[in-house]
Protein backbone atom coordinates (compact mmCIF):
# COMPACT_ATOMS: atom_id res chain seq x y z
CA UNK A 1 0.00 0.00 0.00
CA UNK A 2 1.30 3.62 -1.16
CA UNK A 3 2.43 5.31 2.15
CA UNK A 4 1.35 8.52 0.90
CA UNK A 5 -1.78 7.26 -0.16
CA UNK A 6 -3.41 6.75 3.30
CA UNK A 7 -6.15 9.12 4.37
CA UNK A 8 -5.71 9.87 8.53
CA UNK A 9 -8.25 7.80 9.64
CA UNK A 10 -11.55 6.23 8.46
CA UNK A 11 -13.59 3.95 10.90
CA UNK A 12 -14.59 1.38 8.75
CA UNK A 13 -15.21 -2.49 9.53
CA UNK A 14 -17.03 -5.09 7.35
CA UNK A 15 -19.29 -2.60 5.60
CA UNK A 16 -19.50 0.58 3.92
CA UNK A 17 -22.95 0.80 3.24
CA UNK A 18 -25.18 2.59 0.34
CA UNK A 19 -27.12 5.35 1.82
CA UNK A 20 -29.55 7.16 0.03
CA UNK A 21 -29.74 5.77 -3.55
CA UNK A 22 -32.27 3.78 -5.16
CA UNK A 23 -29.63 1.98 -7.40
CA UNK A 24 -26.83 -0.09 -6.06
CA UNK A 25 -23.46 0.73 -6.67
CA UNK A 26 -21.09 -1.87 -7.06
CA UNK A 27 -19.01 -3.08 -4.08
CA UNK A 28 -15.22 -3.24 -2.75
CA UNK A 29 -14.11 -4.45 -0.30
CA UNK A 30 -10.86 -4.22 1.80
CA UNK A 31 -9.13 -6.38 4.56
CA UNK A 32 -12.63 -5.74 6.93
CA UNK A 33 -15.24 -5.80 4.38
CA UNK A 34 -17.37 -4.04 1.39
CA UNK A 35 -17.42 -0.34 0.97
CA UNK A 36 -19.98 1.32 -1.40
CA UNK A 37 -20.53 5.18 -1.64
CA UNK A 38 -24.07 6.90 -1.60
CA UNK A 39 -25.94 6.24 -5.24
CA UNK A 40 -23.94 5.16 -7.90
CA UNK A 41 -20.96 7.11 -7.46
CA UNK A 42 -17.33 6.36 -7.63
CA UNK A 43 -15.19 4.69 -5.24
CA UNK A 44 -11.04 3.11 -5.30
CA UNK A 45 -9.31 1.63 -2.38
CA UNK A 46 -5.44 1.80 -1.62
CA UNK A 47 -5.63 -0.84 1.03
CA UNK A 48 -6.39 -0.99 4.89
CA UNK A 49 -4.33 -0.84 8.21
CA UNK A 50 -5.62 -0.87 11.71
CA UNK A 51 -4.62 -0.43 15.52
CA UNK A 52 -6.19 -2.17 18.43
CA UNK A 53 -5.12 -1.44 22.31
CA UNK A 54 -5.83 -4.32 24.59
CA UNK A 55 -4.71 -4.20 28.29
CA UNK A 56 -5.98 -7.76 29.57
CA UNK A 57 -10.18 -5.91 29.94
CA UNK A 58 -10.52 -3.43 27.35
CA UNK A 59 -9.67 -2.62 23.51
CA UNK A 60 -9.46 0.14 21.40
CA UNK A 61 -9.97 0.11 17.46
CA UNK A 62 -9.27 2.47 14.91
CA UNK A 63 -8.82 1.64 11.14
CA UNK A 64 -7.51 3.59 8.63
CA UNK A 65 -8.28 3.29 4.86
CA UNK A 66 -7.01 4.41 1.12
CA UNK A 67 -10.89 6.23 0.31
CA UNK A 68 -10.98 8.02 -3.16
CA UNK A 69 -14.35 8.77 -4.38
CA UNK A 70 -16.92 11.70 -5.38
CA UNK A 71 -19.36 10.84 -2.74
CA UNK A 72 -20.42 13.15 -0.32
CA UNK A 73 -21.42 10.56 2.61
CA UNK A 74 -20.84 6.71 2.81
CA UNK A 75 -22.09 4.30 5.97
CA UNK A 76 -20.67 1.91 8.30
CA UNK A 77 -21.45 -1.29 10.13
CA UNK A 78 -19.65 -2.19 12.53
CA UNK A 79 -19.59 -5.43 15.26
CA UNK A 80 -18.21 -5.19 18.16
CA UNK A 81 -18.60 -7.36 21.58
CA UNK A 82 -19.66 -5.31 23.66
CA UNK A 83 -21.36 -1.24 23.47
CA UNK A 84 -18.41 0.88 23.10
CA UNK A 85 -17.26 4.14 24.06
CA UNK A 86 -16.73 6.84 21.01
CA UNK A 87 -13.75 9.26 21.14
CA UNK A 88 -11.89 11.01 18.12
CA UNK A 89 -7.81 10.30 17.98
CA UNK A 90 -4.77 12.18 16.44
CA UNK A 91 -5.04 12.19 13.20
CA UNK A 92 -1.04 11.89 12.64
CA UNK A 93 -1.08 8.28 14.38
CA UNK A 94 -0.50 5.99 11.30
CA UNK A 95 2.05 8.12 9.60
CA UNK A 96 3.82 8.27 12.65
CA UNK A 97 3.46 4.36 13.88
CA UNK A 98 4.67 3.20 10.13
CA UNK A 99 7.83 5.56 10.95
CA UNK A 100 8.52 3.96 13.80
CA UNK A 101 7.87 1.02 12.57
CA UNK A 102 9.59 0.93 9.11
CA UNK A 103 12.56 -1.51 8.64
CA UNK A 104 16.00 -0.07 9.16
CA UNK A 105 17.91 1.16 5.78
CA UNK A 106 22.00 -0.33 6.34
CA UNK A 107 23.78 1.79 3.12
CA UNK A 108 26.70 0.25 1.65
CA UNK A 109 28.80 2.30 -0.73
CA UNK A 110 30.38 -0.60 -3.41
CA UNK A 111 34.15 0.87 -4.30
CA UNK A 112 35.27 -1.59 -6.91
CA UNK A 113 34.37 -1.94 -10.30
CA UNK A 114 32.54 -5.41 -10.66
CA UNK A 115 30.05 -5.15 -7.70
CA UNK A 116 26.34 -4.94 -7.66
CA UNK A 117 24.04 -1.71 -8.38
CA UNK A 118 21.92 -0.01 -6.37
CA UNK A 119 19.18 -2.96 -5.00
CA UNK A 120 16.76 -3.40 -2.01
CA UNK A 121 16.71 -6.73 0.08
CA UNK A 122 13.70 -8.01 2.18
CA UNK A 123 12.51 -6.78 5.37
CA UNK A 124 13.00 -9.34 8.01
CA UNK A 125 9.85 -10.25 7.72
CA UNK A 126 -35.74 -12.53 11.41
CA UNK A 127 -38.52 -10.76 13.54
CA UNK A 128 -38.08 -9.25 17.40
CA UNK A 129 -36.86 -5.82 18.30
CA UNK A 130 -34.15 -3.71 18.06
CA UNK A 131 -32.62 -1.83 20.70
CA UNK A 132 -30.63 1.31 20.61
CA UNK A 133 -27.93 1.05 23.15
CA UNK A 134 -26.85 5.16 22.54
CA UNK A 135 -27.28 7.51 19.73
CA UNK A 136 -24.54 9.96 19.49
CA UNK A 137 -22.40 12.69 17.41
CA UNK A 138 -18.71 12.29 17.78
CA UNK A 139 -16.99 15.17 15.87
CA UNK A 140 -18.38 14.81 11.84
CA UNK A 141 -19.86 10.96 12.71
CA UNK A 142 -23.46 10.24 13.66
CA UNK A 143 -23.17 7.13 15.41
CA UNK A 144 -25.79 4.62 16.83
CA UNK A 145 -25.36 1.32 18.62
CA UNK A 146 -27.65 -1.80 18.02
CA UNK A 147 -28.74 -4.90 19.61
CA UNK A 148 -31.30 -7.44 18.51
CA UNK A 149 -31.96 -9.79 15.77
CA UNK A 150 -30.75 -10.20 12.18
CA UNK A 151 -34.27 -9.21 11.48
CA UNK A 152 -34.90 -6.30 13.64
CA UNK A 153 -31.53 -5.03 13.48
CA UNK A 154 -32.10 -5.04 9.27
CA UNK A 155 -35.34 -3.06 9.50
CA UNK A 156 -33.97 -0.44 11.53
CA UNK A 157 -31.02 0.36 9.42
CA UNK A 158 -33.14 0.07 6.28
CA UNK A 159 -35.66 2.62 8.21
CA UNK A 160 -32.74 4.64 8.85
CA UNK A 161 -31.13 5.50 5.41
CA UNK A 162 -28.55 2.41 5.44
CA UNK A 163 -28.90 -0.20 2.52
CA UNK A 164 -26.95 -3.49 2.98
CA UNK A 165 -26.72 -6.78 0.74
CA UNK A 166 -27.95 -10.20 2.23
CA UNK A 167 -24.98 -11.80 2.58
CA UNK A 168 -23.75 -8.67 4.88
CA UNK A 169 -26.58 -8.72 7.16
CA UNK A 170 -27.12 -12.70 7.41
CA UNK A 171 -23.19 -12.30 8.30
CA UNK A 172 -24.76 -9.41 11.05
CA UNK A 173 -26.96 -11.63 12.51
CA UNK A 174 -24.34 -14.32 12.95
CA UNK A 175 -22.40 -11.68 15.13
CA UNK A 176 -25.53 -10.16 16.67
CA UNK A 177 -26.74 -13.90 17.69
CA UNK A 178 -23.45 -14.25 19.77
CA UNK A 179 -24.30 -11.64 21.46
CA UNK A 180 -22.09 -8.80 19.77
CA UNK A 181 -24.13 -5.14 18.73
CA UNK A 182 -23.85 -3.41 15.76
CA UNK A 183 -22.32 -0.02 15.43
CA UNK A 184 -23.61 2.01 12.92
CA UNK A 185 -21.88 5.14 11.50
CA UNK A 186 -22.52 7.87 8.96
CA UNK A 187 -19.89 10.02 7.89
CA UNK A 188 -20.20 13.32 5.67
CA UNK A 189 -16.82 13.64 3.66
CA UNK A 190 -15.47 16.93 2.64
CA UNK A 191 -14.54 17.87 -0.99
CA UNK A 192 -15.81 16.49 -4.15
CA UNK A 193 -13.77 15.33 -7.25
CA UNK A 194 -12.59 11.33 -7.77
CA UNK A 195 -9.07 11.71 -7.68
CA UNK A 196 -9.41 13.54 -4.05
CA UNK A 197 -8.78 11.62 -1.18
CA UNK A 198 -10.49 12.11 1.45
CA UNK A 199 -9.41 12.56 5.14
CA UNK A 200 -11.44 12.56 8.32
CA UNK A 201 -10.58 12.67 11.92
CA UNK A 202 -10.24 9.55 13.67
CA UNK A 203 -12.99 7.68 15.48
CA UNK A 204 -11.69 4.84 18.34
CA UNK A 205 -14.24 2.59 19.48
CA UNK A 206 -13.17 1.19 23.30
CA UNK A 207 -14.94 -1.72 24.41
CA UNK A 208 -14.64 -4.50 27.30
CA UNK A 209 -13.20 -7.83 26.33
CA UNK A 210 -11.24 -10.42 27.70
CA UNK A 211 -9.34 -11.47 25.07
CA UNK A 212 -8.44 -8.65 22.22
CA UNK A 213 -10.52 -9.22 18.55
CA UNK A 214 -10.36 -7.53 15.12
CA UNK A 215 -13.56 -8.49 13.20
CA UNK A 216 -13.00 -10.03 9.68
CA UNK A 217 -15.38 -12.80 8.51
CA UNK A 218 -17.01 -10.31 6.38
CA UNK A 219 -14.37 -9.70 4.60
CA UNK A 220 -14.53 -13.36 2.81
CA UNK A 221 -17.29 -12.11 1.02
CA UNK A 222 -14.35 -10.02 -1.46
CA UNK A 223 -13.99 -10.47 -4.65
CA UNK A 224 -9.79 -9.73 -4.41
CA UNK A 225 -7.05 -10.19 -2.43
CA UNK A 226 -6.79 -8.01 0.43
CA UNK A 227 -3.84 -5.58 1.43
CA UNK A 228 -3.74 -5.27 5.39
CA UNK A 229 -1.50 -3.95 7.93
CA UNK A 230 -2.25 -4.15 11.66
CA UNK A 231 -0.67 -2.51 14.44
CA UNK A 232 -1.30 -4.14 17.85
CA UNK A 233 -0.78 -2.45 21.19
CA UNK A 234 -0.91 -5.33 24.02
CA UNK A 235 1.26 -6.16 27.78
CA UNK A 236 3.51 -8.56 25.89
CA UNK A 237 4.32 -9.35 21.53
CA UNK A 238 1.58 -11.12 20.08
CA UNK A 239 1.12 -13.79 17.42
CA UNK A 240 -1.93 -12.89 15.16
CA UNK A 241 -4.21 -15.98 12.60
CA UNK A 242 -6.74 -15.58 10.35
CA UNK A 243 -8.29 -18.85 9.48
CA UNK A 244 -5.60 -21.45 9.26
CA UNK A 245 -3.21 -18.70 8.43
CA UNK A 246 -0.72 -16.72 10.31
CA UNK A 247 0.17 -13.09 9.65
CA UNK A 248 3.76 -12.09 9.44
CA UNK A 249 5.25 -9.88 11.52
CA UNK A 250 7.53 -7.06 10.77
CA UNK A 251 8.34 -5.36 13.46
CA UNK A 252 8.04 -5.98 17.57
CA UNK A 253 9.53 -4.15 20.40
CA UNK A 254 8.44 -1.87 23.09
CA UNK A 255 6.06 1.11 22.23
CA UNK A 256 8.52 4.24 22.05
CA UNK A 257 5.86 6.99 23.02
CA UNK A 258 8.85 9.79 21.80
CA UNK A 259 8.56 8.22 18.13
CA UNK A 260 5.04 8.13 17.67
CA UNK A 261 3.52 10.83 20.09
CA UNK A 262 0.09 10.68 18.14
CA UNK A 263 -0.32 7.29 19.50
CA UNK A 264 0.63 7.13 23.19
CA UNK A 265 -3.16 8.30 23.96
CA UNK A 266 -4.13 5.16 21.81
CA UNK A 267 -1.93 2.75 23.42
CA UNK A 268 -3.38 2.13 26.98
CA UNK A 269 -1.31 1.67 30.11
CA UNK A 270 -0.03 -1.77 30.59
CA UNK A 271 -0.51 -2.18 26.54
CA UNK A 272 3.46 -1.17 26.13
CA UNK A 273 4.58 -3.71 23.59
CA UNK A 274 3.92 -3.19 19.89
CA UNK A 275 3.80 -5.84 17.62
CA UNK A 276 3.03 -4.66 13.69
CA UNK A 277 1.64 -7.47 10.87
CA UNK A 278 1.80 -7.11 7.34
CA UNK A 279 -0.09 -9.78 4.58
CA UNK A 280 -2.18 -9.96 2.03
CA UNK A 281 -5.21 -11.87 2.46
CA UNK A 282 -7.19 -14.29 -0.15
CA UNK A 283 -10.82 -13.65 1.13
CA UNK A 284 -11.21 -17.72 0.33
CA UNK A 285 -8.89 -18.34 3.45
CA UNK A 286 -10.54 -15.81 5.67
CA UNK A 287 -12.87 -18.49 7.57
CA UNK A 288 -12.41 -16.10 11.48
CA UNK A 289 -12.08 -13.04 12.97
CA UNK A 290 -8.49 -12.41 13.44
CA UNK A 291 -7.14 -13.93 16.74
CA UNK A 292 -4.48 -13.29 18.91
CA UNK A 293 -2.50 -15.07 21.68
CA UNK A 294 1.11 -14.27 23.25
CA UNK A 295 3.95 -14.93 21.07
CA UNK A 296 5.59 -18.22 21.09
CA UNK A 297 9.17 -16.67 20.91
CA UNK A 298 8.12 -14.34 23.24
CA UNK A 299 8.97 -10.55 23.79
CA UNK A 300 11.84 -11.02 21.54
CA UNK A 301 12.48 -7.91 19.52
CA UNK A 302 11.74 -7.81 15.61
CA UNK A 303 12.74 -5.03 12.89
CA UNK A 304 13.04 -5.38 9.46
CA UNK A 305 16.10 -4.55 7.45
CA UNK A 306 16.58 -3.69 4.10
CA UNK A 307 20.29 -3.51 2.78
CA UNK A 308 20.89 -0.70 -0.33
CA UNK A 309 24.09 -1.05 -1.99
CA UNK A 310 25.61 2.13 -4.12
CA UNK A 311 28.01 2.31 -6.32
CA UNK A 312 30.74 3.71 -6.26
CA UNK A 313 32.63 1.84 -9.07
CA UNK A 314 32.28 4.48 -11.38
CA UNK A 315 34.41 7.37 -9.45
CA UNK A 316 37.00 4.92 -8.61
CA UNK A 317 37.39 3.78 -12.51
CA UNK A 318 37.42 7.71 -12.92
CA UNK A 319 40.29 8.42 -10.81
CA UNK A 320 42.19 5.59 -11.74
CA UNK A 321 41.90 6.65 -15.09
CA UNK A 322 43.01 10.55 -14.11
CA UNK A 323 45.97 9.06 -12.07
CA UNK A 324 47.58 6.78 -15.52
CA UNK A 325 46.61 10.08 -17.50
CA UNK A 326 48.75 12.65 -14.76
CA UNK A 327 51.62 9.68 -14.71
CA UNK A 328 51.64 9.61 -18.58
CA UNK A 329 51.73 13.60 -18.68
CA UNK A 330 54.37 13.56 -16.35
CA UNK A 331 56.48 10.80 -18.30
CA UNK A 332 55.72 13.09 -21.24
CA UNK A 333 57.45 15.95 -19.61
CA UNK A 334 60.39 14.27 -17.92
CA UNK A 335 61.63 12.63 -21.44
CA UNK A 336 60.55 16.19 -23.04
CA UNK A 337 63.10 18.03 -20.41
CA UNK A 338 65.74 15.20 -20.68
CA UNK A 339 65.78 16.15 -24.80
CA UNK A 340 66.08 19.18 -24.48
CA UNK A 341 69.09 18.94 -21.81
CA UNK A 342 70.93 16.37 -24.14
CA UNK A 343 70.67 19.03 -27.17
CA UNK A 344 71.66 21.49 -25.27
Amino acid sequence: MARRHRPLLLLVTLLLAIMGGVVAAPAYACACGAYEPSRQRDLSLSGEQAAISFDGSRERMAISTGLRTDSTDLAVLLPLPAEATLTLADSAMFDQLYDATAPEVITTENWLPGGSGVGDGAPGAGGGSVQVLEEKRVGEYATAQLRGTRDAVADWLGANGFRSRDDVLDGLGDYLERGWIVLAVRASLPGGGADELRNLQPLVAEFATSEPVYPMLLSATSEDRLPFRLYAFAPHRLDATVGAASLPVSFAGPFDAGAAPAAAAFAQPGAGFLTRFDDVLDPREITSDVAFADSAVGDQPLRGVIHRTVDRSGWTLAGGAAILIIAAIAVAVGVGLRRRRAAG
